[in-house]
């Protein structure tokens, strides 16, 4: 699990922002759970791309399970495609095999579940890996996303609590809670 609260995001994690994007470890705006967690939003007026990229071996695994907690701040929905390629402005979770080619896990607008308060997600991967026609690989990325123009009260949205299971068991990559290898590895 990965709570946030150290303050720092470890290797296994990657951003990216464009334009005025803005990813922060905070305890400002109310954490779902514990004194921190990690907020997406513009600095200043401007449409800007979010991205919080986890990086992870899930070679050989089954029954792989994502769980996250989200909350969102009146950002505007921006459907994110079953489909894309790099990037795409657009709000949700999506994974990949190669960090290049994605597909949608899970919508974050009202419609597909985001809301003001805190809301706790629970996604089975291995059929929507199959059916995207993915292996779990040993550099496996999954990625949260928020596309939107103003900073937080007006837009922006909030993840905390990143889980991630296999029918093995827990999947180790959060350095709040375990040691991990400088690979992350899964245990």
């Amino acid at each position: 699990t990965e709570t946030f609260e150290s303050g720092q995001l470890t290797n296994y994690w990657s951003t990216y922002s464009t334009g005025y994007g803005r990813i922060e470890i905070t305890t400002d705006y109310g954490p779902c759970e514990g004194s921190r967690h990690l907020t997406m939003d513009a600095s200043s007026y401007g449409n800007s791309l979010n991205e919080l990229v986890l990086t992870i071996d899930l070679a050989g695994r089954t029954g792989v399970t994502l769980g996250f907690d989200q909350k969102e701040f009146y950002d505007e929905d921006h459907f994110m495609p079953a489909t894309f390629t790099g990037h795409n402005n657009s709000d949700g979770v999506a994974m990949s095999a190669d960090g290049t080619n994605w597909f949608k896990v899970q919508g974050l607008t009202e419609s597909e579940g985001s809301g003001s308060g805190c809301s706790s997600f629970e996604i089975p991967l291995d059929a929507l890996v199959a059916s995207a026609g993915l292996a779990y690989v040993d550099r496996f990325k999954i990625k949260f996303q928020q596309y939107d123009n103003y900073p937080i009260d007006t837009d922006g949205m909030a993840f905390d609590n990143v889980r991630l299971y296999s029918a093995k068991g827990s999947l180790r990559f959060s350095a709040a809670a375990f040691q991990a290898e400088e690979s992350a590895a899964a245990a």
